[in-house]
């Protein structure tokens, strides 16, 4: 595909973000089995999100292609570093998703976040996670064809830990506004690509996205698809967040 991340410097030695726009999720079988894309109008299983976001090269075109993206960035008296991003999202696209992914350094492996948990949950499941502070380690992909998993709805803040709890990178919303998150050990594109486990590459470090928006599950595999709701509608999106780094 042809992303690529590079970590900055916050204060003396710590890495801080450096964050591209994205707009792409690996499909899961709702949006479309990858694996039988032949026979899925026959079969009449999925949706035909998976074979639209292919067609239209979603998954190695840069986000910039689809959707207006402005960024802008300043340090804050105590060092931090403030994003904000504005997103336009133009009539006609169904899009997966609209925010943005970074890497950080490898010896951030667990997180904890104030959001809906402690599993994973997406716009249109998730009555059963619970908004409050929840930890663990970074999630590992729980599925055997690897697709989409691991996000967390209505965060306030997330932190990045290492092991040893020497280092934490901590994300915080704007006030007043959530984003959903996920740290995984893979890209997206990562994901799409594998056939199945065996198959799939892990990064070396890990994978962070933010999203401002993200498109709902359905259950097109065995049923309906999205309901018009969970869709990404055109608008213009805006997220804003703060990084801060401690040891």
């Amino acid at each position: 595909m042809g992303f690529t991340w590079t970590l900055g410097v916050l204060g003396s030695g710590a890495t801080v973000i450096q964050p591209l726009a994205n707009v792409f999720r690996a499909p899961t079988d709702n949006d479309g089995l990858k694996l039988l894309s032949t026979l899925r109008n026959e079969w009449g299983l999925g949706s035909k999100a998976e074979q639209n976001w292919r067609s239209a090269g979603l998954h190695e075109r840069p986000a910039e292609d689809f959707i207006g993206h402005t960024m802008s960035q300043r340090t804050l008296a105590d060092g931090a570093v403030e994003f904000e991003h504005t997103f336009t999202v133009p009539e006609g696209l169904d899009l997966p998703r609209v925010g943005v992914m970074f890497t950080v350094a490898e010896h951030f492996t667990q997180w904890n976040w104030y959001g809906r948990g402690p599993h994973e949950n997406y716009p249109d499941r998730k009555s059963s996670a619970i908004v409050g502070i929840h930890n663990g380690n970074l999630d590992e992909l729980p599925y055997i064809v690897p697709q989409e998993f691991g996000l967390r709805m209505d965060c306030r803040w997330i932190e990045l830990l290492s092991a040893d709890s020497s280092h934490r990178l901590r994300i915080d919303a704007e006030k007043g506004t959530v984003f959903h998150a996920s740290v995984t050990w893979h890209t997206p594109q990562q994901l799409y690509v594998a056939r199945d486990v065996t198959e799939l590459e892990r990064s070396s470090v890990p994978v962070v996205c933010l999203d401002v928006v993200h498109r709902g599950l359905g259950t097109a595999s065995c049923g309906p698809d999205v309901l018009p709701n969970y869709l990404v509608a055109p608008s213009d999106y805006r997220l804003t967040y703060t990084v801060s780094t401690f040891s």
